[in-house]
């Protein structure tokens, strides 16, 4: 509603982009200019080379927008204090892609953001016990993600509602 909220330059360890604020958005990538294409409060699509894998997720505070999430990254805007927790080994070693052949069940990116793991970069998870995994919003979601055939404590497979996905990291 505000495209004034977001607009201003954005750092982190991933690099630095800056958003323009007009009748829309624009992410500003050195010569790169993209269009954001809004999904839902606070998270948009960049369609272009280096921001089109995940959504951006912009993350505020009492006092305003202080940060962009993008995959496992945080940007900090314009100096904000915006750090992230450390990120616990038994989240990052479940980080990753993992994927079926079979075309209706497809694939799924876990991405590890501090101490949160994130289904597509966006959807938290959370361990239930016994390393079973649901979403951390909808308490009352019946899906499960749990991990198996672990090496050097790295899960080779995620179960996904019932569906072996194998672990492909790019």
């Amino acid at each position: 509603a505000k495209p004034g909220d977001f607009a201003g330059a954005y750092a982190g360890p991933g690099g630095a982009f800056s958003i323009e604020a007009g009748t829309g958005l624009t992410l500003v990538d050195g010569a790169i200019r993209t269009p954001l294409q809004m999904l839902g409060p606070d998270v948009f699509y960049a369609n272009n080379r280096r921001f089109g894998d995940f959504t951006l997720g912009f993350v505020r505070d009492k006092s305003g927008v202080i940060a962009a999430d993008w995959g496992a990254q945080r940007f900090g805007r314009n100096g904000a204090s915006a750090a992230l927790p450390a990120t616990p080994a038994s989240i990052a070693l479940r980080a990753g892609h993992y994927q079926s052949d079979d075309p209706w069940v497809g694939g799924i990116t876990l991405v590890a953001r501090g101490d949160r793991l994130l289904i597509g970069g966006t959807d938290a998870i959370v361990d239930i016990g016994n390393d079973v995994w649901r979403t951390a919003e909808e308490d009352w979601n019946p899906e499960r993600i749990s991990f198996t055939g672990f090496v050097k404590g790295k899960p080779q497979v995620a179960i996904v509602s019932g569906r072996m996905l194998e672990r492909r990291d790019g």
